[in-house]
């Protein structure tokens, strides 16, 4: 496993939420467009406003996924370090961090990669780390084996 295959994977799944979120906004609109021609009064209204809470919530998990795309492209050209960083990919523990990205748990590759923030208690712990330092993980003390 590398820290760019890695990031191909992600972008290549951010890539294809957005691709859905697009689809669901698209029907929404043609939802919304042939509730206009509707005149059933209070049930119309209703069911327009739902529809525009629904766009409005899938308008700004597009946009954070356009920002996890635009964070996961710049992570892919980051130069790498002797010390746990932004995009650093940290093996700690007997297992993978990666390190500015937060989207959770994701499975690359037979592995579960855990994408954390550097704001997170974990990141901070893992930040200007070097190998062999010893952190504290909610699993307990580790020992940073690896930083790609």
């Amino acid at each position: 496993m590398t820290k760019a295959d890695l990031l191909e994977h992600i972008l290549m799944t951010l890539n294809a939420k957005i691709q859905l979120l697009q689809n669901d906004l698209e029907e929404l609109r043609v939802e919304l467009s042939d509730n206009t021609k509707s005149t059933a009064g209070d049930k119309h209204e209703t069911s327009r406003a739902m529809a525009q809470l629904e766009m409005e919530k899938l308008g700004k998990q597009h946009l954070e996924s356009q920002k996890m795309i635009d964070l996961a492209n710049r992570l892919l050209n980051a130069s790498p370090s002797d010390t746990a960083q932004l995009g650093s990919l940290v093996f700690a523990g007997n297992q993978y961090y990666l390190l500015g990205l937060p989207l959770g748990k994701i499975d690359f590759e037979g592995k579960s990669i855990f994408c954390i923030s550097l704001q997170s208690p974990v990141g901070q712990q893992l930040l200007k780390a070097k190998v062999n330092d010893v952190i504290t993980l909610p699993i307990g003390k580790a020992r940073i084996d690896l930083i790609y």
